[in-house]
């Protein structure tokens, strides 16, 4: 018997109410520098409805070798012994009565069980609710853009005020160029920006979510199943995002660009800090007024990552070519490691390393430490090049690839283990039950380079009237994705091809 159970359908909408105003001002002299002011106000409105119309289960202990077992009437998570023969009927097959120690015996009686009598001893609740939230978000920003001879200068200030984390958050940007020597072909870039999360949703929506209930249930001495009872320390926690600062990154850009008659080319690095991070703080509180475990968050988590991009551009005749790549040159992060021992139960995972032949080993730990370990690993080197031709008035082409070097990952596999926080939440289990958690395995998936093409033709009819046909094949060589990462079983979609016909009238 497996894990079985889920999360229940649940049904979110969600809509946004985006406004945006821009104010140009004439340009204007001052101390004998052109200045060109523009200023702007944003009103952002996120709402989210999400229900779970009713209660749904996750299983966990499967219990067997229960030769009594009486389910009670339960049908979808117990399993009573079922056999296609009687037992009468089968000794009348042997000519003697069952003997266990009998090998023969044995085999007979395992060729009539059709069904071996198993039950779960543990479930997660996940109850029926309903969410709706709200997060406004307004901001007004200013920018300078001074014209200081081979100079450029934009000097920016962004102010915004949220009603969830209800914090006012100043960020100054500055930003430009040099021509260097007065050469409009060879242009330096700089520039240092603030930006603030403005992502609040999904902390509004996690804050207003309820927790799970762990339940236990086992049977009597004649084999009867109990009804659920459910276990005082075994629910999940309710989160709280209460006097916390807005997460913001800081990052400087110094770049290079160069127009020469093979392309233009660009060269830039970008240094990024990841400031007042959220992250998980102590241990839950009890709150005895609603019966349910709090845990606060801090601003403790930080990061910093350095990477450099290159593209390069070049126009010949009916011919553009053009080629990009990102390399992250370093990444590091600093978070409050949560500890298992304090940890909600659904979140529990091992970490599994090694092979069959050397043998694995585990450690336990949480998908949250899991997710921020992920972000340690350098990105992967990748690329982008393309060929665009117009052969002629009406027809044409194009052929892009991609390249995405390999790059270490962890996934989750079928696997599952027991964990020794079964104690901290079920004092009264006996031994019998367990806690099976997900396995996760560090692995290398391999690098791998797809071609894209596609075709458009676009005749005229009638004047202004045109027809558009078009042809589009993605993964062109067939080529493996690794969508699906060594280990995992799934699909991958290999060549596809998709057709457009279209009217067009200018």
């Amino acid at each position: 018997m497996s894990n079985q159970g889920g999360y229940g359908d649940l049904d979110k909408t969600q809509q946004t109410i985006f406004f945006d105003n821009l104010v140009r001002f004439n340009e204007f002299n001052w101390i004998d520098i052109e200045h060109s002011i523009k200023a702007g106000f944003q009103y952002n409105n996120e709402s989210l409805e999400r229900q779970r119309y009713y209660d749904t289960y996750v299983y966990n202990s499967p219990i067997t070798g229960i030769s009594n077992l009486n389910c009670n009437g339960a049908v979808f998570d117990c399993v009573a012994l079922t056999t296609s023969m009687t037992i009468e009927d089968l000794e009348a097959q042997l000519g003697e009565s069952l003997d266990f120690t009998n090998p023969d015996h044995v085999l007979a009686y395992s060729n009539i069980v059709t069904a071996s009598p198993q039950y779960f001893a543990l479930r997660s609740v996940y109850p029926e609710e309903y969410i709706d939230v709200n997060v406004q978000n307004v901001s007004f920003h200013v920018t300078d853009s001074m014209d200081l001879g081979d100079v450029t200068l934009n000097a920016a200030l962004r102010a915004d005020y949220d009603d969830f984390l209800q914090n006012l958050n100043i960020a100054p940007r500055i930003s430009g160029g040099y021509r260097l020597f007065g050469d409009g072909d060879k242009l330096i870039t700089f520039g240092a920006n603030r930006y603030y999360d403005t992502n609040l949703l999904s902390y509004a929506v996690r804050e207003a979510q309820l927790p799970y209930q762990l339940e236990r249930r086992s049977i009597s001495l004649n084999g009867e199943l109990q009804g659920w009872s459910p276990l005082s320390g075994g629910s999940d926690y309710r989160y709280r995002f209460d006097n916390l600062d807005t997460p913001f990154n800081d990052e400087i850009v110094l770049g290079w660009k160069q127009a020469t008659d093979w392309g233009n080319y660009a060269i830039e690095y970008v240094k990024r800090w990841r400031r007042d991070q959220i992250s998980v703080s102590g241990d839950p509180v009890y709150n005895p007024e609603d019966g349910y475990y709090y845990r606060t968050q801090t601003n403790n988590g930080k990061g910093q990552n350095d990477r450099i991009s290159l593209s390069w551009a070049w126009q010949f005749n009916t011919s553009s070519f053009w080629f990009n790549t990102t390399y992250q040159i370093s990444e590091e992060v600093s978070f409050d490691e949560e500890d298992v021992d304090v940890a909600p139960i659904d979140e529990l995972i091992f970490l599994r390393s090694g092979d069959e032949e050397t043998g694995y080993t585990y450690v336990e730990t949480t998908l949250n430490n899991l997710s921020l370990a992920e972000t340690e690993f350098s990105q992967p080197l990748a690329f982008n090049v393309g060929w665009t031709t117009g052969w002629t008035d009406t027809f044409t082409t194009s052929l892009t690839g991609s390249y995405r070097q390999a790059f270490d990952d962890y996934v989750a596999t079928d696997d599952v283990q027991s964990s020794g926080q079964l104690l901290r939440v079920c004092s009264i289990c006996d031994g019998e039950e367990v806690l099976n958690v997900p396995v996760y395995q560090l692995v290398n998936v391999p690098s791998r380079f797809l071609v894209n093409a596609s075709a458009t033709w676009v005749p005229e009819v009638i004047g202004d009237h045109a027809l558009r046909f078009r042809v589009d094949v993605q993964n062109l060589l067939d080529s493996r994705t690794y969508s699906v990462a060594p280990g995992e079983s799934g699909i991958e979609t290999g060549r596809s091809i998709w057709f457009e016909v279209g009217y067009q009238w200018h």
